[in-house]
This record gives structure tokens, sequence and C-alpha cells, in this order.
């Protein structure tokens, strides 16, 4: 079964505020804004750094998340993938 961005902020709240965060932040470069602010934010949040647990420490959570985050920010050209 496929989670989503909604499962995810459930189980870690955090994730959805730095998404609300990363919505109404509007920088001019968003590339440089998302490695140096929202990602190393995002990475302790969900992925490996959160070591063995059932979904948030899995590589699809991280992946749905950082494509989630960084496309609101602005990444891939404003579009939403």
């Amino acid at each position: 079964m496929r989670m989503n961005f909604g499962e995810i902020v459930r189980l870690e709240p955090q994730l959805g505020e730095l998404f609300y965060q990363a919505m109404n932040h509007h920088p001019a470069d968003a590339l440089t804004t998302w490695y140096q602010e929202y990602k190393p934010v995002m990475s302790n949040l969900v992925g490996m750094s959160r070591g063995v647990t059932p979904i948030l420490g899995t590589s699809e959570a991280y992946d749905i998340c950082y494509f989630t985050i960084a496309s609101v920010l602005g990444v891939y050209g404003g579009q939403v993938i």
C-alpha cells in the first residue's frame, strides 16, 4: 500500500508545519533555500535518521516528503509533483 503525505504528517506533525512554512515562503533561489533551510530539518524528521520505525524511517516516506515540500517551495518551478 502506497502512503501519502497526509498519513506521514499524522505521524510527525512537524512535517506539516514545515510544509506550510514552505508554502508561504517565496525565495528568490528555491533550490538553495531548500538545501540550506528545509531539507536539513526534514531529514531529521523522516527517513533513515528516524531509525527503524515502521513508516517514518522508510525511504518511501522520505521521498514523499522530499518531493512534496520541495515542490511547494518552488524547487520544481512551482509545479507540485
